[in-house]
């Protein structure tokens, strides 16, 4: 090599490294130009990837979104903290605390590891605070949080609506404590308003914890076996206070003052049929299909199930699901945990075809070109139907791409939304963003429509993390089932 062609050489490589440190720092400048996500290439993403993702954001959760096993959106008290250190105001905790039981559940699944079994159990205390933090036990609280760091909740500036309505309280101190016989809970204070919503998630993550926990599986002198039946008995006390609380208050859901704060908050139709198809399996495993109870629930069970399903066969509840695509999106959510609590619990193979049979119909026919992973899997584990199992994948592959941190999407303030015939009737799949170029969401992504990216201004602050359920769930639960293998 000549001396020339060795000087440009040199040359190009001190330009290059130039480019490199100033590209660099434009980068740690603007950390919220998320730009280079328009060139990722999502297929790139091993399998291995994914699970060093999962372990992250895992981490991330404990570390930053719970407190007392109850999820919490997080909050950057400066733009430059590299962490969280403040909460949201838990509007949608108790929903997605359950949510997050389910994934924790399948985890351990997989894991087998006595720590991942400490987060099932520590998350099902968590819905036992919920559940019991008023006094009144099956009251549900949204939220909870310790008396003594209201600081970092931003109380009570952040809870002054809510103060005003009268629906934020403080906890007796004579609360036991599930995880701690012989001791009680700190102080909470806590904020009711619990709607349909809440109830759902709660009883998707009992319901995957009371049918995949089987304290069977280990030699009774093992200590996994030991703490499975401690949970599976916290999860029995939480479902029969909530049982006893809303048949008490004829399936109306309301706090310890008889207050409501809402409208969305009559348990009828799925919603009723999830609660006994989970209150159902916990008799049956705890007093046996022989006690009386057993039988009462048994046949309240049958009879509301056979209405049910009945009247959402027909076309104008078709009609209602199809209008949950232009302006409540999160419905077809709650949907499918409902359903998928049922046919999990029911061991009846033609109920089960039954449920299957609705989720086809009212659910998965308006989603299913949503590349909604969690929607995917839900649906693939109860009708077997593995057709969209490669577009779950990569809703994961996308979503591990994101940052956590809410800085807007590179497409945000663009319209991407199908024209309304095409919304309700026709193929929108070439409308779908991609899951990491849609706007942020603090909870759980698949609760959003595929066409979101954002408006308003640019977020350059980020003042908000993701909890990172929304990654956490599907893919364990995806493991669990073997999805990712196909």
């Amino acid at each position: 090599m000549g001396k020339t062609v060795r000087l440009y050489l040199f040359i190009w490589m001190l330009y290059s490294a130039a480019v490199a440190a100033e590209l660099n720092a434009a980068a740690q400048d603007s950390p919220w130009d998320l730009s280079y996500l328009l060139e990722a290439d999502p297929t790139a993403v091993t399998a291995r990837d994914l699970y060093d993702r999962a372990v992250f954001v895992e981490d991330n959760y404990q570390a930053y979104h719970s407190v007392n096993g109850i999820i919490w959106k997080g909050i950057f008290a400066d733009t430059q903290d590299n962490h969280p250190s403040l909460y949201g105001t838990g509007g949608d905790s108790a929903l997605f605390t359950g949510f997050y039981l389910a994934a924790a559940v399948y985890r351990y699944l997989i894991t087998a590891d006595e720590a991942d079994l400490d987060i099932v159990f520590e998350t099902v205390r968590g819905l036992h605070i919920l559940t019991h933090v008023s006094g009144y036990p099956g009251v549900i609280a949204r939220c909870a949080f310790p008396a003594d760091q209201s600081k970092k909740w931003r109380y009570p500036e952040a809870w002054q609506s809510r103060i005003e309505a009268g629906l934020v309280y403080e906890s007796p101190d004579d609360i036991e404590d599930a995880g701690n016989p012989g001791a009680y809970y700190p102080v909470f204070i806590f904020y009711t308003k619990a709607t349909k919503d809440q109830l759902t998630g709660i009883l998707y993550g009992l319901g995957v914890a009371l049918y995949e926990l089987d304290p069977d599986s280990y030699p009774n002198n093992d200590q996994h076996y030991r703490k499975v039946q401690t949970i599976r008995n916290i999860i029995k006390e939480i479902i029969y206070v909530l049982w006893a609380r809303l048949e008490q208050n004829c399936f109306i859901i309301k706090d310890h003052n008889n207050k409501t704060g809402t409208t969305a908050i009559r348990v009828a139709g799925l919603l009723k049929v999830q609660l006994l198809a989970v209150y159902r399996a916990a008799l049956e495993a705890f007093e046996g299909p022989d006690s009386d109870q057993f039988s009462r629930i048994e046949q309240l069970y049958l009879k509301e199930f056979k209405k049910t399903f009945f009247l959402n066969d027909g076309d104008i509840d078709a009609l209602f699901n199809r209008s949950s695509l232009r302006g409540s999106y999160y419905s077809n959510n709650l949907r499918f945990a409902r359903s998928f609590t049922i046919h999990l619990l029911d061991n009846n193979t033609e109920r089960k075809e039954t449920v299957a049979a609705y989720m086809t119909k009212h659910i998965w026919e308006y989603v299913k070109d949503h590349k909604n992973s969690h929607f995917i899997f839900l649906y693939s584990a109860a009708s077997l139907d593995e057709s969209k199992l490669e577009e779950g994948l990569l809703g994961l592959q996308e979503l591990s791409l994101r940052p956590l941190r809410s800085w807007s999407s590179p497409l945000y303030d663009q319209d991407f939304y199908p024209p309304p015939f095409v919304l309700s009737y026709g193929d929108v799949g070439d409308y779908v963003v991609p899951v990491h170029l849609r706007a942020p969401t603090g909870y759980f992504i698949w609760q959003k429509d595929p066409y979101k990216t954002g408006d308003g201004e640019l977020d350059k602050e980020g003042r908000k993390e993701a909890t990172g359920l929304d990654f956490i769930l599907p893919y364990w639960m995806g493991r669990y089932y073997g999805f990712g293998d196909k």
